[in-house]
């Protein structure tokens, strides 16, 4: 069983930087954390793969031709995100379905998602399958019990197995004791909520200590950073105002320019990863690139989704509320405990449940992975 339908973009496109901003904000699905996760399970399974967005092929004739559908997911377990169109193509297809990475979105204090009816029935037909379904953290698995649904498994993020090394926590440690005094920075921000205040101020700290701002999602943004579309001249003003406390358009490209990034290609967002002290931010899958680096790395949960990702895989946390005008790194660093020891262990742990929950379907995961898996 090694013929697998994606259902994800295909990840390897040679020829992206001919996209235009909307052909790319596309293919990226909105935002470019989504290419994170996607290239890991890609890594993980071995076998020919095909995007479900390339085929032509009718769902009622694939298992002639394919043996099973990946379903790379993310926080599509929302009041907003409706799923029931692959539990038709489940149905009109006949072929098992491998889903990893299922995680639910709601803001902190929520304890019930109300999903969709088509969400709910793709959550039937799993169910009444027997399949196992590996997910991102004990809230998504406490949702998924609150609909009658009992074969979650709690494997958080498989970006998180991008590294095979069992000693990667120990690396990470390494790093943080050696922490500079005004080190470099990989901000991973949430943008456009947070008060701009706080932005700008780590924003000066990022251009302080030659780092970056990372940019995983808003499509003006992504226009400026590739220049492939124009961006109107107000928009462009507000952004300078945001993230420099000035309307100066001219300065802020210039801003951007140096400091600005936005990566689709995941081996080379890890690449550069490697380059900086730390990364920092809201955004969960450009911290946890920075760890698969071996760069350590603070989340500011924003959501349930963030908070349950960064605790499972244990990657420490810091309040945004905490954060003021005269915040720096070593501030962070001071209120947060990073154990190399429990991270690696937990990491494993992690890895062998994911193994598992692939292995439904046959020896088909890659040695990096059963080596990770493993360790213990």
């Amino acid at each position: 069983m090694n013929r697998m339908i994606f259902l994800s973009p295909q990840i390897e496109k040679g020829d992206s930087f001919l996209f235009s901003g909307s052909e790319y904000y596309y293919w990226i699905g909105g935002n470019t954390g989504n290419m994170a996760f996607i290239h890991a399970v890609n890594m993980h399974l071995l076998g020919e793969r095909t995007s479900f967005y390339d085929m032509k092929l009718k769902p009622a004739h694939w298992r002639e031709e394919y043996d099973l559908i990946v379903y790379p997911a993310a926080n599509h377990l929302a009041a907003d995100t409706d799923i029931g169109w692959i539990s038709r193509l489940v149905e009109l297809s006949g072929l098992p379905i491998l889903v990893v990475g299922l995680g639910a979105q709601a803001s902190f204090g929520d304890s019930r998602v109300e999903l969709p009816n088509g969400t709910r029935r793709f959550l039937d037909v799993l169910r009444d399958r027997g399949t196992a379904v590996g997910v991102r953290g004990e809230f998504t698995a406490s949702i998924l019990a609150d609909y009658g649904f009992p074969h979650a498994t709690v494997i958080g993020c498989p970006s998180n197995f991008l590294n095979p090394d069992p000693q990667l926590g120990i690396r990470i440690a390494d790093r943080l004791r050696g922490m500079p005094s005004d080190p470099s920075i990989a901000l991973n921000l949430t943008y456009f909520t947070l008060e701009p205040y706080k932005v700008q101020h780590l924003s000066a700290l990022v251009s302080r200590g030659g780092g970056s701002l990372v940019f995983q999602s808003d499509q003006d943004i992504l226009n400026i950073i590739r220049r492939s579309e124009s961006v109107d001249k107000a928009k462009i003003e507000y952004f300078a105002d945001y993230f420099t406390g000035s309307s100066d358009v001219q300065d802020f490209l210039k801003f951007m320019a140096r400091s600005a990034r936005c990566f689709s290609h995941i081996p080379s967002w890890i690449d550069y990863l490697r380059s900086v002290d730390i990364s920092i931010g809201p955004r969960f899958h450009g911290n946890i690139l920075a760890m698969q680096a071996g760069t350590p790395a603070v989340v500011f949960p924003h959501d349930t989704r963030t908070k349950e990702l960064a605790e499972c895989i244990g990657i420490p946390t810091y309040e945004w509320e905490s954060i003021s005008r005269n915040t720096n790194i070593h501030d962070i660093l001071a209120q947060i405990n990073f154990d190399a020891e429990a991270f690696s262990f937990k990491r494993q742990i992690l890895a062998r449940k994911y193994l598992e929950i692939i292995q439904q379907f046959g020896d088909i995961s890659s040695n990096n992975l059963k080596t990770l898996a493993r360790t213990l």
